[in-house]
């Protein structure tokens, strides 16, 4: 399927990354056994070593760049929808790191540092989604509020579980109104992304604080029925 055909050709290239560092790392070994332990000798093997660094370094590069494009094709596959609904389990904690690195890259690492992370004791509860999906929605959110310049506005983001309802509830805080920010049209795009996974969304105001809701499922018997 499209999943296969998108991740074997990512693992074959990263099979052949750790070949690299592997047959670098025999290289250098062969160099220190080789060269005498003369002035010269250890000259030359210094300078094998800035090359080797470089490679090295270069390698890395390369594989950070192979993992995010892998992330990057998994995200448009799970966003296609062409093998209909992927629920996965993500635990919340995870979950809040992905987020953290997505707005990071959207808004800034100075402005993401100033918005806490709340877990409120349940980063080991299970969210049963697709976090690929979920993240572009908060993603499309963001972009949203800080596209409006009327002055800055400050965050906070909370996890609540509902253990009766098999549900996390994450709300999102800003210190100005959101709801009319957000056009009808951005309204329906967001919600055409979530309720195929069973996740509510809302946007309000309470007095002069603006307010969003993600309710998000932990009934691990969705993914059971998927697969049923």
């Amino acid at each position: 399927n499209l999943a296969h055909r998108i991740n074997n050709p990512m693992h074959h290239i990263l099979s052949a990354q750790s070949m690299m560092s592997n047959t670098i790392q025999k290289i250098h070994d062969r160099l220190s056994l080789l060269l005498s332990e003369d002035e010269e000798a250890r000259t030359v093997l210094k300078l094998f070593e800035e090359d080797i660094k470089c490679l090295e370094y270069n390698i890395s590069t390369v594989k950070d760049s192979i993992s995010r494009s892998h992330d990057s094709l998994e995200e448009i596959y799970n966003l296609s929808g062409i093998e209909g609904q992927q629920f996965r389990l993500v635990r919340l904690s995870d979950f809040f790191t992905k987020l953290k690195v997505r707005m990071e890259e959207i808004i800034g690492l100075d402005k993401v540092n100033h918005i806490p992370m709340e877990t409120n004791g349940c980063e080991n509860q299970q969210l049963v989604c697709n976090h690929f999906v979920l993240i572009v929605a908060i993603e499309k959110m963001m972009k949203i509020i800080f596209k409006f310049e009327s002055g800055p506005v400050s965050l906070s983001i909370a996890a609540h579980f509902k253990e009766k309802d098999q549900e996390i509830t994450i709300e999102i805080r800003g210190s100005r109104i959101f709801a009319d920010q957000f056009s009808l049209d951005d309204i329906n795009m967001i919600r055409l992304l979530l309720t195929p996974y069973h996740t509510d969304f809302k946007v309000f105001d309470k007095e002069k604080i603006g307010m969003i809701d993600l309710s998000i499922p932990t009934d691990i018997n969705l993914i059971q029925k998927e697969v049923a």
